[in-house]
């Protein structure tokens, strides 16, 4: 059963997908074609980019929705429950593939962000020396250095967005922030002001998903 919470922004999530013609990730531009291939859009940006009538993206989801069979292997994987929004989004929706950025990394057997291994539990640290994790402060309204082999503690990464940027998601309070790069190569979390739930209402808004610039980073 879908949380009633989640029923309006799920039905609003298929309907933008359907009046876009597009079930993919925003930086997907597999969608289009150079109306001449032999052409350099460089060159003679002149000539059109047609959107692509037969792709598969325009009429469904590239990943089914998760089983529950993947979710427990998932959670069984970090060591904690996904978010409760999150798990339904997978169960309900699709396994990762669409969205923002290069879309929502999927779960176990899902859309690995346009890289290998690269599912929401391939990219948590889960093996090695458990001292690697901290906890994040909880004055979370400035952004925070993430030591070098380290990482905060319950934090999955969600979406690549772009200029090495990558939004992520706090499983113990679904709180949003993005990871950035700062001037001397650091890694850099900064907390947006939505929870994940808000977030993808922006999306489906399309309203912005991001601060102009991360504090502290490049």
């Amino acid at each position: 059963m879908i949380p009633a919470y989640s029923t309006p922004l799920f039905e609003a999530i298929q309907a933008k997908c359907q009046r876009e013609q597009w079930f993919g990730a925003d930086l997907d531009d597999s969608r289009w074609r150079m109306e001449d291939p032999d052409i350099d859009p460089f060159e003679e940006p002149e000539k059109p980019i047609l959107p692509v009538a037969d792709h598969p993206r325009r009429f469904s989801f590239a990943f089914p929705p998760a089983s529950e069979k993947q979710v427990q292997a998932t959670e069984a994987r970090l060591g904690f429950p996904l978010p409760p929004f999150l798990k339904a989004l997978y169960m309900h929706i699709a396994n990762g593939g669409f969205g923002p950025g290069a879309g929502l990394r999927g779960i176990e057997g899902g859309y690995e962000g346009g890289q290998p291994d690269g599912t929401i539990p391939d990219r948590y640290p889960t093996e090695g020396n458990p001292d690697r994790f901290f906890d994040l402060p909880d004055d979370r309204r400035s952004w925070l250095i993430v030591p070098q082999g380290r990482w905060p503690r319950g934090v999955l990464c969600l979406a690549d967005m772009g200029c090495a940027q990558e939004v992520c998601v706090d499983a113990a309070t679904s709180r949003m922030y993005l990871l950035g790069v700062t001037a001397e190569s650091q890694h850099a979390l900064e907390p947006l002001p939505w929870t994940l739930e808000e977030w993808l209402w922006r999306w489906v808004r399309n309203e912005k998903l991001l601060e102009e610039y991360a504090p502290g980073a490049a």
